[in-house]
């Protein structure tokens, strides 16, 4: 019972600490909080600093895109070092990229690679919709890839797949 002063922070709201290592002191010391994780908040606060900037956001995020792929495929090759791995490949001229599709004898998996983060549903009606909108652009939209490229194989006797300028990749029966 009672109020709850402007300040008050609940346990689901952003850690300012989250992006510091050191921290000065009222005596004009400073604080290592923990040296073990001083390279993972540098990259992190560098991130939240260029995905705040329009210019490098965009440039920033087809990169790291790439080379979640990338990463993604060469696991898949130890998985599966027999299949035939094509990355970035269009099932039409002009269409959106797909990430990564994989033939393994009759066996065709589909992979659609995102970095975004899906936040955690905290209990807020705010956070919900946080939470929905995370998930339609990231797992949502990354099925929906999946199904346009299964119901494009399902309606044809052979497909044909094409790179990004718009030359055939490879066919799939």
């Amino acid at each position: 019972p009672g109020g709850v002063s402007a300040e008050y922070r609940f346990p689901h709201d952003e850690n300012p600490l989250e992006f510091k290592s050191l921290i000065a002191l009222p005596d004009g010391s400073y604080y290592f909080l923990d040296p073990a994780n001083a390279y993972r908040l540098a990259g992190k606060a560098l991130e939240r600093n260029i995905l705040a900037t329009d210019s490098m956001r965009d440039r920033y995020l087809k990169k790291r895109d790439k080379l979640t792929e990338a990463f993604v495929a060469a696991r898949l090759r130890e998985i599966f070092p027999d299949a035939e791995i094509h990355q970035n490949y269009y099932i039409e001229r002009g269409q959106l990229e797909k990430d990564i599709l994989v033939r393994h004898g009759d066996t065709v998996v589909l992979v659609e690679c995102k970095n975004s983060r899906v936040r955690a549903f905290a209990g807020g009606g705010d956070d919900l919709l946080k939470y929905d909108n995370d998930f339609e652009k990231s797992v949502q939209y990354a099925y929906d890839q999946a199904l346009d490229v299964k119901g494009r194989v399902s309606s044809c006797d052979e497909t044909v797949f094409f790179d990004e300028k718009g030359r055939e990749a490879f066919r799939l029966r």
